[in-house]
């Protein structure tokens, strides 16, 4: 096992990459953090730096945080490795992954499954899906290297892209990894049971089932019961947030939601809790047990997914939900004796997750070694016999009081998710929309009010989201609905209300299913209302929208975001020299603004070229791909490689490339048409006719012609006719 600088293959530089360093209780950016001081310490500070796409200094005091931008902008070959710490959802960066040649390593953490969403939030389900199916493309990337957090996790990734794919399981790191244990005062008669977890408050952490085990405890045996929650919720489910608060007001037990706490209050919450309870459901690693153990609470736990493994043995801790052992365990820590057996055999237990146990799976995981094993529960007589006794009592009550059924949704098995899964999920939610909003066609206008926004880094007050004048340039700031919309030309229109002149630089974005933005503004909101209005199109059969606001420099004054409004909008034709004339002006604006391609594309556009002049059209395509994937999307090599594609019969690989040429140019004539005849070709004459009346609203000078001849009384019929002929069509 290495154990110095000297044991590791030394890369000349190192990156490690988080998308979020802003949050009081991130477990992904503080591991991040935790890897990025400790591989300073193996190859020395000046050789590792830290980036983040969105980061608080004064949160990591002392922390050199770089932005993300550096690296995204193709200006990181320095780096001779790259530690990726994946969070789902930041597509810019995974592509940065995708294209790198240089070694690479994701880091991660496991991925929520889509179904415990899929009731509540489908836009919460469909970004689940996106985030397996991004982590599912990396594993096609060969020689990409997957550091996991537990051996749940490697088997996850299996699932997702074979056998073996996991290069190393490295445990995640925890704060408390070097922390003493907290002094709790020992328990008294007549004291209130006060159940402690420590998670966010999402779907698939259990809090719904300990609020009914709460209930359990109190109406069959008399124990006075409080449940305290810390985490912060997820402001974007609003239905499970009602739910879980439906659920808590009718159990008769007080039920305390901490929210996101600091440091002190978690410790005074550890401090005053008498057991810690997890029913997660899905766990990649479990880190708030094992900070629950190293402070000295016991702890009773469903241990399913990753604590099957890391609790194994545990005699508090059970495969199956049961609320009768769940009951037992928790009254057999009303004996002192089996209180202090519990916490001594946890203490054993997190012995073995330590620093230096990290620091060695790390060093192995760089020279592409071993996995270092984890200790595990030590079995001992007295174990053995308080699990008996558990046993025990738990056939007592099962046979004593009535059975249960839970109001909330329990789910067995493993939770693994499959490549069946994503392919069955992702054809419902593309199919479905949004179940709870209509899609969007040719009606409207429709209007989203703050309510049906999520934010981070604002405030949600009444009727409004609250963006107040210090907040920096980070992440976006007001995000959602996730509106499904069909194939059409829109207007948003963002509502504002100014408290004084001042206030700060926003952009807004319309943003398409993940993937492209389709409008983009940047506006300074003064005092009073405001109405920004971005127009757009929707050129695919249909889209799932999400609106945007971001801040790009901090005001004076607060501003209160208030919803956007979305209708179909008319495009009218403006004079045909005006339009001529605008026209040159993009085509120039476009020949400065396109990227220059690599020398390697180049080459590949000449032979394309070359062959679709010789009528080998599939050859050609395949020519294109090359190119396009070598350098830069180039909008006329787009539209080359959709018409060879078309003219070898690929009609469905040649609309994917006509589409992305017209995210690139969507006003563009001759791609529209080009569409249009594809359509055609393939016996989709609704959607023939939608491009073609594109193709005319992108000629707006054509259109002003047509008209002046109609008014010169001649027939649009001879039009064509002369016009074909001049064509030689």
């Amino acid at each position: 096992m290495p154990s110095s600088a000297s044991r590791v293959n030394d890369p000349l530089r190192v990156a490690v990459v988080v998308q979020g360093l802003f949050e009081k209780s991130d477990s992904i950016g503080y591991d991040a953090v935790f890897q990025y001081e400790l591989l300073c310490n193996i190859y020395g500070s000046n050789s590792v730096n830290l980036f983040a796409e969105k980061f608080d200094s004064d949160r990591y005091p002392g922390l050199d945080i770089r932005s993300s931008d550096y690296l995204i902008n193709g200006d990181g070959d320095e780096y001779d490795l790259v530690v990726y710490h994946y969070c789902d959802g930041w597509s810019e960066f995974d592509n940065y992954i995708l294209k790198r040649k240089r070694r690479s390593i994701v880091r991660w953490h496991n991925n929520t499954p889509p179904w415990f969403y899929a009731s509540h939030n489908l836009r919460l389900a469909d970004r689940c899906v996106r985030g397996f199916e991004a982590v599912l493309a990396m594993t096609a990337r060969p020689g990409l290297e997957f550091w996991v957090n537990s051996a749940f996790t490697a088997r996850q990734l299996d699932a997702l892209g074979g056998c073996r794919m996991a290069s190393a399981v490295v445990f995640p790191a925890s704060r408390y990894l070097d922390a003493a244990p907290i002094e709790r005062r020992e328990a008294r008669a007549g004291d209130v049971l006060r159940l402690l977890f420590v998670g966010r408050v999402v779907a698939h952490k259990g809090h719904t089932h300990i609020v009914e085990f709460a209930k359990f405890l109190k109406e069959n045996f008399g124990i006075a019961v409080q449940v305290d929650f810390a985490g912060r919720r997820d402001t974007s489910s609003t239905s499970f947030n009602e739910t879980l608060s439906a659920v808590a007001a009718e159990s008769g037990v007080e039920v305390r939601f901490h929210g996101e706490v600091d440091e002190s209050d978690l410790r005074r919450l550890y401090e005053e809790a008498s057991v810690f309870v997890c029913f997660s459901e899905h766990e990649g690693f479990g880190l708030p047990v094992f900070e629950a153990m190293r402070c000295g609470l016991p702890v009773v736990a469903w241990s399913r997914t990753a604590l099957g493994e890391l609790l194994y043995g545990h005699p508090l801790c059970f495969e199956h939900f049961d609320l009768a052992s769940f009951s037992a365990a928790v009254q057999a820590l009303g004996d002192p004796a089996a209180t202090e057996q519990v916490v001594k055999l946890q203490f054993d237990l997190v012995k073995s997750y330590r620093r230096d146990l990290i620091r060695s799976q790390i060093e192995a995981a760089l020279n592409k070694g071993g996995h270092v094993d984890f200790g595990g529960v030590v079995q001992t007589q007295e174990i053995a016999e308080l699990r008996r006794g558990i046993v025990d009592r738990a056939e007592e009550i099962a046979t004593s009081v009535m059975p249960v059924s839970l109001t909330s949704a329990l789910e067995y098995g493993e939770n693994v998710v499959t490549r069946h899964d994503l392919l069955s999920f992702r054809a419902l939610l593309d199919q479905g929309g949004s179940r709870d909003r209509p899609a969007v066609g040719l009606a409207g206008p429709f209007e989203f009010s703050a309510k049906q926004f999520a934010t981070i880094g604002g405030v949600a007050e009444e009727g409004e989201i609250r963006i107040p004048a210090a907040a920096g340039d980070g992440g976006h700031v007001v995000f959602g609905p996730y509106v499904p919309v069909a194939r059409g030309r829109y207007r948003a229109t963002f509502r504002f209300r100014g408290e004084a002149s001042g206030g700060g630089l926003l952009r807004l974005d319309v943003f398409s299913d993940g993937r492209a933005v389709l409008s983009r503004k940047e506006v300074k909101i003064q005092s009073g209302p405001e109405r920004v209005d971005l127009d757009f199109d929707v050129l695919r059969e249909s889209e799932v929208l999400e609106f945007r606001a971001r801040v790009k420099r901090s005001g004076v004054s607060d501003t209160f975001f208030q919803g956007v409004d979305l209708a179909t909008r008319v495009v009218t034709p403006v004079a045909g020299t005006r339009a001529t004339a605008d026209r040159k002006l993009r085509l120039l604006r476009w020949k400065i603004a396109l990227p220059r391609s690599t020398k390697q594309s180049r080459v590949a556009f000449r032979q394309a070229d070359a062959l679709r002049d010789k009528g080998e059209f599939a050859e050609a395509a395949k020519a294109y791909w090359r190119g396009l994937s070598q350098g830069p999307e180039s909008f006329p090599h787009l539209v080359q490689m959709g018409n060879c594609l078309k003219d070898s019969g690929q009609f469905a690989e040649a609309e994917e490339a006509y589409m992305a040429a017209l995210r690139l140019q969507p006003h563009d004539a001759d791609a529209h048409l080009q569409l249009a005849r594809l359509y055609r070709d393939s016996d989709r004459d609704e959607l023939a006719r939608v491009e073609l009346l594109s193709t005319v609203a992108a000629s707006p000078a054509a259109v002003e012609a047509l008209l002046m001849l109609k008014d010169a009384s001649v027939d649009a019929t001879d039009v064509v006719a002369l016009a074909a002929a001049q064509w030689g069509k």
